[in-house]
């Protein structure tokens, strides 16, 4: 029963797609707070970051400006640590169904396990786990005997010696404030693309050229030659705690993530019909303890590209005039190709 001045989540028409139900086995309360989540998020408009376009940062020479920050070294161990790189280089297509699905239900536990629904079941992972299904290290990176003690030794809250006030100036032109921090007061064009980047993974958000305190902590961390953050930690809290959105009328961020945990676990096929097609995990379990029967080879088949749901959203990719110009142009021609060929075909008919 819905309080005073409140709708009933049931009153309210809700998606019917597959990954939005529920399972009947959960009992009455928990089904209802659910729904309640679910019909507060599931008009929520979702917000698709920019990506930097890296072809031509490299043209210009600044990928290799941005390089000495995005590769960490860890002092101690000797360890380098490409996981600002691998973050940064995400363009992941996003899924209303699929990112809806994750923020109706996720919370972090005890800092150490993520707890999510993706595919309509029940999901946990612990922190170093995230990482690796995010992409952020390999599984030969976490094998080595000097990666745990790396991994122990990253940051996960900003230490005593971290000072908003110095690092801001340090950056900056004028004087930190919560309120008024903007991009453009950063000195360094690569500073400023770097925050940037920032406002674009770790911390997404709609009005990414504001500078939020934890923004200056990330530029800290990556302007630092020896501080390495825990990325897959940062992550968590930011799905578990920011992504929604602060406000009711805010847009849920952080799609981009949710695609690449959801690609990890294996559990959708996408294919040209836009049809998203789930396995059934009691079937597997059932499956995994009958003895499998020899079955012939299968003759390998051409696979269906990937593509989007219905709805889904693509990140814009920023591209200069010049590239604008010259795919113009390369349509230009093309077009023009086309008219004399077809010029060349009438007039053989004709003869």
């Amino acid at each position: 029963m819905a309080r005073r001045g409140e709708q009933n989540p049931q009153a309210e028409q809700l998606p019917s797609h597959a990954l939005l139900q529920f399972p009947t086995t959960i009992n009455n309360a928990r089904r209802q707070r659910y729904l309640g989540e679910l019909a507060k998020i599931h008009k929520k408009d979702i917000h698709v970051p920019p990506c930097l376009d890296w072809e031509y940062a490299a043209t210009i020479g600044l990928q290799h400006r941005l390089a000495p920050f995005t590769t960490k070294i860890h002092a101690e161990t000797g360890f380098t640590c490409h996981a600002w790189d691998r973050l940064f280089y995400f363009e992941e297509p996003i899924f209303r169904e699929i990112t809806v699905q994750f923020e109706q239900y996720r919370d972090l536990s005890d800092r150490t396990a993520l707890f999510f629904r993706l595919g309509g079941v029940s999901r946990e992972c612990s922190v170093m786990e995230l990482g690796i299904r995010l992409g952020l290290y390999t599984q030969e990176e976490t094998a080595l005997p000097i990666f745990s003690t790396f991994f122990e030794a990253c940051l996960r809250i900003p230490p005593e010696e971290f000072r908003v006030a110095d690092v801001w100036g340090a950056l900056a032109n004028e004087a930190f404030d919560s309120h008024t921090a903007v991009e453009s007061m950063l000195r360094s064009p690569v500073h400023r693309v770097l925050h940037r980047l920032i406002a674009s993974t770790v911390n997404h958000r709609k009005g990414g050229d504001k500078v939020p305190v934890d923004d200056v902590f990330y530029l800290w961390c990556l302007t630092s030659e020896d501080v390495c953050l825990n990325l897959p930690y940062t992550l968590a809290v930011f799905l578990s705690r920011k992504a929604k959105g602060a406000k009711k009328n805010s847009p849920i961020s952080g799609g981009h993530l949710i695609s690449r945990l959801a690609a990890s676990y294996d559990m959708r096929v996408i294919d040209q019909d836009d049809h998203i097609r789930e396995e059934d995990p009691v079937e597997q379990e059932e499956d995994m303890d009958a003895q499998p029967e020899p079955q012939p080879e299968p003759e390998p088949q051409p696979q269906p590209i990937p593509q989007p749901a219905p709805g889904a959203h693509r990140r814009r990719r920023q591209r200069s005039p010049i590239q604008q110009d010259i795919q113009e142009q390369e349509i230009d021609l093309r077009f023009l190709a086309q008219q004399i060929s077809r010029m060349e075909l009438s007039r053989q008919r004709d003869t």
